[in-house]
């Protein structure tokens, strides 16, 4: 068995049995040779943007004897890729993300799940797919590496869903579970806030403004953390 990370291996997770699985970005094609082995794929497609980028996964894919499951394909995102029932866009930042499924909104709104996971902007992500009417099914946050890692879990349904600004930030479906992990990934937030408040230029009109943002979110923030642990 391949040893993923806790990332990979809950992207991995997220991919539902006897599909047509795109990793888009697959950098070592690590989660599709995972997939091939280990669950009933009815086909997946490792995709980079150059031929030297999808190298690594071409040379990894061939060690494990794995090329009769796995399609090697060039692509800009979606662009080059066949329709697929999961496809999973991970390691990039958010806006980067959007971009890609903007792009090839077909593909996008007919995949029966997309598992997306952003290193960044995770909130313009979330913004991007309520506004885009697409459904947040599951989301899942990954402490790995002294860093977290959010994965979100959407699909197309033609509904826009209305939401909140904390909605953006936090989790919608993790908060309403209670979900544990939320305590730490909050308490993260707050330092970071903290910190910034710390360092900041307090003179200004606009970082009066910024500072009362910040306070507001981080008095959010723990009362969530409170909520979650009783």
């Amino acid at each position: 068995m391949i040893n993923l990370s806790k990332r990979l291996r809950a992207l991995a997770d997220f991919c539902d049995e006897n599909k047509i699985i795109a990793d888009i970005g697959t950098d070592h094609g690590f989660v599709p040779n995972f997939l091939y082995e280990e669950k009933n794929t009815k086909k997946i497609y490792a995709v980079d943007i150059s031929k030297s980028c999808l190298q690594k996964s071409m040379d990894f894919t061939k060690l494990r004897a794995n090329e009769r499951g796995i399609d090697h394909i060039i692509s800009d995102g979606l662009k080059n890729v066949p329709p697929a029932d999961n496809i999973i866009i991970a390691g990039m930042g958010g806006v980067l993300i959007t971009r890609i499924l903007e792009r090839n909104m077909e593909k996008a709104r007919a995949a029966e799940k997309l598992i997306l996971q952003p290193m960044q902007q995770a909130d313009f992500l979330r913004k991007f797919l309520y506004d885009k009417a697409f459904e947040i099914l599951d989301e899942k946050i990954i402490y790995e590496d002294k860093k977290y890692f959010q994965i979100i879990v959407g699909r197309f349904t033609g509904k826009i869903t209305t939401y909140e600004k904390e909605d953006l930030i936090v989790p919608k479906i993790l908060r309403e579970r209670k979900d544990k992990s939320l305590i730490d990934f909050l308490e993260d937030k707050i330092g970071q806030n903290n910190f910034i408040l710390h360092h900041m230029d307090k003179k200004s009109l606009r970082a009066k403004e910024r500072i009362e943002d910040l306070e507001r979110e981080n008095k959010k923030f723990k009362e969530l953390v409170y909520e979650i642990s009783k």
